[in-house]
Protein backbone atom coordinates (compact mmCIF):
# COMPACT_ATOMS: atom_id res chain seq x y z
CA UNK A 1 0.00 0.00 0.00
CA UNK A 2 1.16 3.61 -0.51
CA UNK A 3 0.71 4.34 2.90
CA UNK A 4 2.33 1.54 3.97
CA UNK A 5 5.48 2.66 1.86
CA UNK A 6 5.60 6.62 2.64
CA UNK A 7 5.46 5.50 6.31
CA UNK A 8 8.65 3.32 5.80
CA UNK A 9 10.17 6.14 3.85
CA UNK A 10 9.93 8.95 6.97
CA UNK A 11 11.26 5.85 9.07
CA UNK A 12 14.10 5.36 7.21
CA UNK A 13 14.44 9.40 6.44
CA UNK A 14 14.33 10.07 10.42
CA UNK A 15 16.68 7.55 10.92
CA UNK A 16 19.48 8.83 8.69
CA UNK A 17 18.83 11.89 10.27
CA UNK A 18 19.19 11.06 13.93
CA UNK A 19 22.14 9.26 13.27
CA UNK A 20 23.83 12.22 11.03
CA UNK A 21 23.41 14.70 13.85
CA UNK A 22 24.27 12.12 16.50
CA UNK A 23 27.73 12.18 14.88
CA UNK A 24 28.29 15.63 14.69
CA UNK A 25 31.27 16.23 16.32
CA UNK A 26 29.84 18.49 19.52
CA UNK A 27 29.80 17.15 22.92
CA UNK A 28 27.95 15.43 24.12
CA UNK A 29 26.89 13.93 20.78
CA UNK A 30 28.73 10.72 19.84
CA UNK A 31 30.80 12.26 17.13
CA UNK A 32 32.64 14.06 19.54
CA UNK A 33 33.77 10.94 21.12
CA UNK A 34 35.37 9.69 18.15
CA UNK A 35 37.30 12.84 17.38
CA UNK A 36 38.17 13.09 21.13
CA UNK A 37 40.10 9.40 20.28
CA UNK A 38 42.05 10.73 17.43
CA UNK A 39 43.04 13.83 19.50
CA UNK A 40 46.23 14.56 21.90
CA UNK A 41 45.48 14.12 25.93
CA UNK A 42 45.60 18.11 26.34
CA UNK A 43 42.85 18.52 23.58
CA UNK A 44 40.73 16.12 24.88
CA UNK A 45 41.27 17.21 28.61
CA UNK A 46 40.15 20.85 27.32
CA UNK A 47 36.86 19.19 25.57
CA UNK A 48 35.65 17.28 28.69
CA UNK A 49 36.77 20.47 30.37
CA UNK A 50 34.58 22.63 28.35
CA UNK A 51 31.91 20.22 27.55
CA UNK A 52 29.20 22.21 29.46
CA UNK A 53 29.65 25.06 26.95
CA UNK A 54 30.03 23.11 23.95
CA UNK A 55 27.02 22.02 24.90
CA UNK A 56 25.62 25.28 25.03
CA UNK A 57 27.15 25.98 21.46
CA UNK A 58 25.61 23.13 20.21
CA UNK A 59 21.77 24.29 21.14
CA UNK A 60 22.75 27.49 20.01
CA UNK A 61 23.56 26.03 16.72
CA UNK A 62 20.31 24.07 17.02
CA UNK A 63 18.22 26.24 17.44
CA UNK A 64 19.22 28.91 14.92
CA UNK A 65 18.92 26.16 12.28
CA UNK A 66 22.75 26.39 11.59
CA UNK A 67 23.51 22.88 12.18
CA UNK A 68 20.97 21.90 9.73
CA UNK A 69 22.47 23.57 7.11
CA UNK A 70 25.72 21.31 6.91
CA UNK A 71 23.19 18.02 7.50
CA UNK A 72 20.50 18.08 5.38
CA UNK A 73 22.46 17.50 2.55
CA UNK A 74 23.94 15.07 4.35
CA UNK A 75 20.73 13.27 5.20
CA UNK A 76 19.43 13.99 1.73
CA UNK A 77 22.27 12.33 -0.11
CA UNK A 78 22.47 8.66 2.08
CA UNK A 79 18.53 8.76 1.86
CA UNK A 80 18.31 9.12 -1.70
CA UNK A 81 21.35 6.37 -2.13
CA UNK A 82 19.72 4.06 0.19
CA UNK A 83 16.39 4.39 -2.09
CA UNK A 84 18.06 4.10 -5.07
CA UNK A 85 18.96 0.97 -3.84
CA UNK A 86 16.11 -0.38 -2.45
CA UNK A 87 14.51 0.31 -5.68
CA UNK A 88 17.10 -1.54 -8.28
CA UNK A 89 16.97 -4.64 -5.79
CA UNK A 90 12.65 -4.28 -5.95
CA UNK A 91 13.31 -3.61 -9.69
CA UNK A 92 15.48 -6.69 -9.80
CA UNK A 93 13.51 -9.40 -7.74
Amino acid sequence: SIYINNFLMLVVFYSIGFGVFNLVPIPPLDGSKFILAFLPAKYSYLASKYERYLFILLMVLVSSGTLSKFTTPLVKFISELIFTIAYRISVWL
